[in-house]
């Protein structure tokens, strides 16, 4: 297992390039260091515009990246090209530069990153002046989509120390981006499951001698998601197409933390904190964690959701915050309940609109699920209506597309048929035992899938549960049309199964 996984981690070579935008096709390139020896017709030139787009890019496993500027396309090593407009009034200046991710036969394109570090640039000013930095540009674009535009621009960037008087009047440089595209390494051979090959390890986690702790859950776009530890540090780590024919795919590591807490997979993206800062994992950037916001002034977050437009939902002991999403990043949250809000853990938001689902109790006194009103709160006025009562110990409350499931003091699946006051309840007659985790059935509406003590169980609403696999190996669980999915203790492989 050791030598697999080392050969695969040898096939993920990285490929650098940067790029820039010139007038007149003015072109500045090379391969290796940036003033290398030019080529043909092409010079190295200095076209004196602060208009354009520098770009650089990583290449990670079998794949590469082509650019609409002729000519560059770099597999391997490092290249260098530069295209600068004198102005944004400059013939094509309103563009942009676009990337397109080209995979290697057999690979597969695992999607765009993008990371905020500040970049050097030359502006217009003396040397004294230079270097000019500057954040690099986080741009609105999807993820997953092979193809993308970086629109051209200039940014105020930053003079060199205690030049800043002096300078000032020189800072004005392009938008830089730092791009990573992704594309999944050499495939492994099959191995044979732990009960003799009618599982597929369809993922490793991305770190050698990682055990998945849990919490594993698909999203609305197909990604699944799972907890992992390593050598004393968590990670979170994504698959995004686990409903490959292909076993050992390579999982790509999205984010890592001395500990992550809280997490949890929603049908609209991942939240989770680091104890200090809220994280989210949106749907349409699976592999970019954004900055949410911190518990500093909020409380301890006891519970998060995301609803349909990605904005954040914290419940703590007292309150109900939001964090709203603009499109392209968080805002200041924004106080919901202030007041009034029951005791509780769990909290479910599925759309903009609301209502805000929340359990009511804590321990044996978790006794029903209530709503709030999302919108026209004033203060925390609302008072809750209670949809489910009269139970004891109710934990892991879920909304689903067309009601409620949960479990009770850790044993059982109890669903419902709608999200309305008096909704009937059904109780799982099978032997569930001890219940970890409960997630939505991604590939049935009305069904859901749970892990525990006893092994994994799916569970349509208005039914009974029927057992998927029995035993004590399971730690977490999910399921899509076509498969099941599932951790097992001190093991850092994500299993599957043919569902039918």
């Amino acid at each position: 297992m050791t030598d697999r996984l080392v050969r695969r981690k040898a096939r993920r070579l990285p490929y650098v390039f940067a790029l820039g935008l010139a007038p007149a096709f003015a072109l500045a390139w090379g391969c290796g260091d940036d003033d290398a020896a030019t080529t043909g017709a092409r010079v190295n030139v200095d076209p004196g515009g602060t208009w354009g787009a520098e770009v650089a890019v990583t290449v990670v496993g079998r794949g590469r990246v082509i650019t609409s500027v002729p000519g560059v396309d770099c597999p391997s090593g490092s290249c260098f090209a530069k295209y600068v407009f004198p102005n944004n009034a400059a013939d094509g200046a309103t563009g942009g530069i676009q990337l397109t991710a080209a995979a290697t036969t057999g690979a597969k394109f695992l999607g765009w990153s993008f990371e905020p570090a500040n970049v050097g640039a030359r502006g217009r000013g003396p040397d004294g002046c230079n270097p000019v930095t500057r954040a690099a540009t986080i741009p609105s674009v999807s993820a997953s989509d092979a193809t993308i535009s970086l629109p051209f621009g200039e940014v105020d960037g930053t003079s060199p120390i205690g030049k800043e008087g002096t300078c000032g009047g020189f800072t004005k440089v392009p938008l830089a981006y730092k791009v990573t595209a992704t594309f999944d390494a050499e495939l492994p051979p099959i191995d044979a499951g732990f009960d003799g090959g009618a599982d597929d390890p369809v993922y490793e986690s991305p770190d050698i001698g990682a055990t998945a702790t849990g919490g594993l859950g698909l999203t609305n776009s197909g990604g699944l998601y799972w907890k992992y530890s390593n050598g004393g540090t968590d990670a979170i780590a994504y698959g995004s197409n686990p409903g490959s024919t292909s076993t050992g795919q390579t999982a790509i590591k999205v984010a890592t933390a001395p500990v992550i807490q809280n997490f949890r997979v929603t049908r609209n993206g991942v939240i989770y904190t680091d104890g200090q800062s809220v994280f989210a994992i949106r749907s349409s950037s699976p592999t970019s964690p954004t900055s949410v916001g911190t518990t500093a002034t909020t409380g301890t977050c006891l519970g998060f959701a995301m609803d349909s437009s990605s904005n954040v939902y914290c419940r703590t002991t007292t309150t109900i915050v939001r964090w709203p999403f603009s499109g392209i990043s968080y805002g200041a949250f924004v106080t919901l309940y202030g007041s009034g809000v029951p005791s509780g853990t769990d909290i479910a938001v599925d759309t903009t609109s609301g209502p805000i689902y929340l359990d009511t109790g804590t321990g044996a006194s978790s006794t029903g699920i209530s709503s709030l009103p999302l919108l026209g709160v004033d203060g925390g006025l609302a008072a809750p209506t209670a949809i489910i009562s009269g139970r004891s110990g109710i934990q892991n409350v879920r909304s689903g597309t067309a009601g409620f499931a949960w479990t009770e003091l850790g044993t059982g699946i109890y669903t419902t048929t709608s999200k309305t006051a008096g909704a009937n309840v059904t109780e799982s007659t099978a032997s569930t035992g001890s219940v970890f985790t409960l997630a939505q059935d991604q590939g049935n509406s009305t069904g859901w899938i749970a892990a525990g003590t006893s092994g994994i169980f799916i569970a349509e609403l208005g039914s009974t549960a029927s057992a998927f696999r029995t035993g004590n190996g399971f730690t977490s669980a999910a399921a899509s049309s076509q498969y099941v999915f599932w951790t097992s203790p001190n093991d850092g492989r994500i299993h599957r199964a043919r569902r039918f």
